[in-house]
């Protein structure tokens, strides 16, 4: 059994087995449908996507495919699912998968495999040997019932709220950490270009120096699209070392270096600058 799945998560899960429930006791004419609908389900919950995911590592669908129809002479005229659960999953979710995207044709899947005197057929056959093993195994895996989790679902109502709550809290806090980003590389990079037309108008800087800073600072620059901390610490240290000397830049520098080493302070970032 699957621990520490959120509650919203839960409900998901909860949902995919309503809707393959729903498919196994539907009607034929109307499965292809239900089937997308499953599969949109699965995709929805972040557990049991990572949890099927886990299961289809390593797996061979046309080696397994062939073992399991009813064509291969050792079934004995049946359609049989491996013996393994991680395998069993494997085959019905990639056969959904094959069914939904029309690379293999539903209808005609099952009247090779789960064959009728009629020709039509036996999709409740169809049902219980390919859909309700996946059905139990994901209900089982989660901790849940494979028929009703309605009782389940009421108690998880107030736990799913507190959790959206919760993201919602979260997803606030990183766009404001993501504003204050922002604001601080756009306010790094007007000193920046600032220091640089500095540079470039000084002539007490010697030429080959000149280019080296004048380098760097264009690095400087361009590394705030990309907002990566270590870069821009790496080049401060390549800067302050060959401007040490370099008079005109002190002031403006000064107020460079105070900005990033305030905004570093309340990132609680490691940054090598000279005091």
């Amino acid at each position: 059994m699957e621990t520490n799945v959120k509650a919203i998560e839960l409900t998901k899960v909860a949902d995919f087995i309503s809707s393959i429930n729903n498919l196994i006791h539907g009607k034929f004419i109307l499965a292809d449908v239900k089937i997308n609908e499953v599969l949109n389900k699965i995709e929805q919950s972040d557990a049991l996507f990572h949890f099927i995911q886990e299961q289809l590592i390593g797996f061979n669908f046309e080696k397994e495919l062939r073992k399991a129809e009813v064509k291969n002479r050792f079934n004995g005229g049946l359609f049989k699912l491996p013996s393994g659960d991680r395998e069993s999953v494997s085959l019905s979710f990639c056969l959904l998968v094959e069914f939904d995207s029309k690379k293999l044709d539903f209808y005609d899947f099952i009247k090779e495999n789960f064959p009728t005197l009629d020709n039509k057929g036996d999709y409740v056959a169809f049902a219980q040997t390919i859909l309700a093993p996946l059905r139990d195994i994901v209900a089982k895996q989660f901790g849940l019932s494979k028929d009703d989790n309605a009782d389940l679902l009421k108690e998880l109502e107030k736990k799913v709220e507190e959790e959206i709550l919760e993201e919602e809290e979260k997803e606030k806090k990183v766009e404001k950490e993501q504003d204050k980003e922002q604001e601080f590389f756009a306010e790094t990079e007007k000193i920046e270009r600032h220091l640089l037309e500095i540079v470039k108008n000084d002539p007490k800087i010697k030429e080959v120096k000149k280019e080296e800073i004048i380098y760097i600072l264009k690095a400087m620059i361009y590394s705030n699209k990309y907002r990566d901390f270590k870069i821009l610490n790496a080049l401060l240290i390549s800067f302050e070392h060959l401007t040490s000397k370099v008079k005109s830049i002190q002031f403006v520098y000064d107020e460079l270096k105070e900005i990033i080493l305030n905004y570093y302070e309340t990132q609680k970032k490691p940054l090598n600058l000279k005091n």
